[in-house]
């Protein structure tokens, strides 16, 4: 029922279409300053669902915290309401992000969660696996996912909000990143 695909220009009518029913979910991730599927260093994955695309992700090269060329960030996620308990991040985006990044020899891909965000962060930080969930269980990708306790992630100073770290070593060295910027260190 559910396929990840990479974007292409293709669909771009469909991306766009998806990007207005976000909006009016209340979600301004996708807004077109800052988010353009034909001008990014990155690539843009997506998951259809029926004859509509279901949930979209991003992965891009990091330009805020490390602003290392072999880190890149998953961001701009969103997937329609009627699609919520599905999983499709975990089960389609995220891991097709990570073999996108690893066959490109990048070192590491992290994601960031609001810390108000408790439920989802209990997810990430593996504290609690709800019944949608159950497949990441035996999932090599999850096994190998990181929490990052030594900082929290803030994207502009002038923002209250905060942010949980979340991170894979493609190439399993111990990596560890060092953010330079958007870092609050604990």
């Amino acid at each position: 029922m559910f396929e990840v695909r990479e974007y292409t220009s293709e669909v771009r009518s469909q991306v766009e279409d998806f990007r207005q029913a976000t909006f009016a979910e209340g979600n301004e991730a996708l807004a077109e300053s800052k988010f353009d599927p034909d001008n990014l260093n990155g690539k843009t994955f997506y998951v259809t669902g029926g004859n509509e695309i279901a949930a979209l992700g991003v992965i891009e090269q990091d330009h805020y915290a490390t602003k290392d060329a072999k880190v890149f960030r998953a961001c701009r996620f969103h997937a329609l309401k009627q699609y919520r308990n599905q999983a499709l991040g975990t089960r389609f985006i995220l891991p097709a992000m990570i073999d996108w990044a690893t066959d490109r020899d990048y070192d590491c891909v992290y994601w960031t969660h609001d810390v108000k965000q408790r439920a989802l962060n209990a997810i990430y930080q593996k504290k609690r696996t709800p019944a949608g969930y159950t497949h990441l269980q035996d999932d090599p990708f999850w096994s190998r996912l990181k929490h990052d306790e030594r900082w929290l992630f803030q994207v502009d100073p002038k923002s209250e909000m905060l942010q949980h770290v979340y991170y894979i070593d493609l190439n399993e060295t111990n990596y560890k990143m060092n953010p330079i910027d958007c870092v609050i260190w604990k």
